[in-house]
């Protein structure tokens, strides 16, 4: 009896560990963790992953065209991935909540004049033209320019800019709002925004090149 009892032991221990063994082969999941801290913490969520892509469009910027040095410039990284985690982060967040309330709960659109009217409220009545406003300014006061030297930069450069906007933007949006869940329609954007980031500071690399060549003058 007592052998038998443990042969049966023995063959039934195996199924007791197998239980432990599926526990520990669940695979982590990005996506899934990503999703998780979305929902705990959107704000702080959304603005280190802008702040993340806008430095890494910038670094890319930098690659497509080089600084006179041939070297990466860290400051200007960081200047981009300041603005994109503590300004254009935390603003998108508000800005598509307050777009959802708007024209889903307020004006009740739905079918497919509510990804056409989000997009119109978005590229033109406040948003575009006020976050590139913002962009344009505030970069250059990261480098330590007076308001008088930022706001010029804002002349300089927001028409070209908003064009530059509107051959990207108002097809992006459309789909973004057609298709994407409004959790998410910020992680949109900002994938979008690695190249429309890399475009910004490309061109804000390009003035600067410029400004040197007249200043050298």
């Amino acid at each position: 009896m007592a052998l038998h009892g443990r042969m049966l032991f023995l063959l039934r221990a195996p199924r007791c560990s197998l239980q432990p063994l599926r526990t520990q082969s669940r695979k982590f999941s990005p996506l899934s963790w990503y999703n998780t801290q979305l929902a705990r913490a959107p704000v702080i969520t959304k603005s280190i992953t802008s702040g993340v892509l806008f430095g890494l469009g910038d670094m890319i910027a930098q690659f497509i065209v080089p600084e006179d040095s041939g070297k990466l410039n860290w400051k200007r990284v960081a200047r981009a991935s300041t603005f994109g985690s503590l300004l254009l982060g935390p603003l998108a967040h508000l800005h598509f909540n307050f777009l959802d309330w708007l024209v889903v709960k307020r004006l009740a659109l739905t079918g497919n004049a509510m990804p056409f009217a989000k997009m119109f409220v978005d590229q033109f009545t406040y948003w575009a033209i006020s976050i590139n406003t913002l962009y344009l300014f505030s970069l250059p006061k990261l480098e330590g320019k007076t308001n008088k030297e930022a706001w010029g930069n804002v002349e300089e450069r927001i028409w070209p800019t908003m064009k530059a906007n509107w051959t990207l933007w108002p097809i992006a949006q459309i789909i973004n709002f057609k298709l994407i869940p409004v959790a998410h329609q910020l992680n949109f954007v900002l994938i979008v925004s690695l190249g429309w980031a890399s475009y910004l500071s490309w061109a804000g690399g390009q003035l600067q090149k410029k400004q040197k060549a007249l200043d050298n003058q």
